[in-house]
């Protein structure tokens, strides 16, 4: 985790919200600040953990939607970002989020899971045809199933999606071996998100799942303890992951979800025209995030290649792959679990 350094004797952000996450909540908003603009209605600043650098998708899409928001609301929201996961870590933001001492947040579904379970399945592996079919599927402001389920995540946890960006489609880097096939992964150690459903999905292509926080990655490959990771053509060639890695293979398992946030102490503190102005605001975020992702992605692709040894999809069974996972899924959830998939995938999930 990266923190912002400052000079001593002063504070750092992270200290100050510390100092004044008691007095802020009191009044049942969680702002920093609820003060009076020049045309007489009340500013409320939303503090933003943001779990990555600024240039990657994930660190794209909150700023984005603060000038957007901003500019729509005439400042009466403002959003206070906070980049490399200086508020805290993944499962730190969620629980501040659900106590209301953090205001908004972004990261895949998957992650979420860790408050309420069945929201992680709309980042299932070979789930989705295309990234149009993935937004159709699993943002709530556009699927029905979507939002009964994010609204029973709200009831349940006081944690809200006000809507999804992508963060792209994960691929698999390994440092001295290219696969074909899911056998050829017996044995090697691929480091896996902390999270049941991910790991699992590092087990389904073959491999053996390891868990290890993101944090901890760019160690792992170096010193060896395992063998590769699985990660968007963004996140692998922003990080530098890459650097450790010798082949990058287009096994394309999973369109990974970036939802983006909020705590439900300072939803439902928000007048209804500033939550419908959120989620438009969210949606032109989408909008322009979806585009940024298919433009840079030749780009990335280009880069990583003149880096990595490409194994393209063609020449992968991806067949045998597709197959692999999805029954790893099948045997390691339960029938609702399975269920929830094959309703969000539209048909058998074979």
């Amino acid at each position: 985790m990266v923190h912002n350094q400052v000079s001593s004797g002063m504070h750092s952000r992270r200290q100050v919200v510390k100092k004044m996450g008691a007095a802020t909540t009191v009044a049942g908003l969680t702002s920093i600040a609820g003060c009076s603009t020049s045309s007489g209605s009340t500013q409320t600043t939303l503090r933003f953990n943001v779990p990555t650098n600024e240039k990657s998708i994930q660190g794209k899409i909150p700023a984005w939607l603060k000038e957007t928001v901003e500019e729509k609301t005439g400042g009466d929201i403002e959003l206070d970002l906070y980049y490399n996961g200086e508020l805290g870590g993944q499962v730190e933001s969620f629980e501040n989020l659900s106590s209301g001492t953090l205001d908004m947040f972004i990261t895949g579904y998957s992650i979420a899971g860790s408050q309420y379970g069945p929201v992680a399945f709309f980042d299932a592996p070979y789930l989705y045809g295309d990234y149009d079919e993935m937004l159709q599927r699993a943002d709530p402001n556009h699927s029905d199933v979507a939002n009964r389920v994010v609204e029973n995540m709200a009831e349940e946890t006081n944690i809200r999606t006000i809507g999804i960006g992508i963060m792209g489609t994960r691929r698999l880097t390994l440092s001295d071996q290219a696969v074909y096939h899911p056998d050829d992964l017996e044995g090697v150690k691929v480091r896996a998100v902390p999270d049941n459903l991910m790991f699992e999905t590092v087990n389904g292509l073959g491999a053996e799942a390891v868990n290890i926080d993101w944090s901890e990655l760019p160690s792992a490959l170096s010193t060896g303890s395992v063998s590769g990771q699985e990660n968007p053509y963004n996140i692998v060639w922003n990080s530098g992951i890459w650097e450790s890695q010798s082949y990058l293979m287009e096994t394309n398992h999973l369109d990974q979800t970036l939802p983006v946030y909020i705590s439900e102490h300072v939803w439902g503190d928000m007048s209804t025209s500033n939550q419908d102005l959120l989620v438009e605001s969210m949606l032109e975020t989408q909008t322009k995030a979806l585009d940024e992702l298919r433009s840079s992605l030749e780009e990335y692709k280009q880069k990583m290649g003149e880096e990595l040894e490409i194994i393209e999809e063609s020449e992968l069974d991806m067949d045998a792959f597709r197959t692999s996972v999805r029954s790893r899924i099948r045997e390691q959830f339960d029938s609702d679990a399975i269920e929830l998939i094959e309703t969000i995938h539209g048909g058998d999930y074979e």
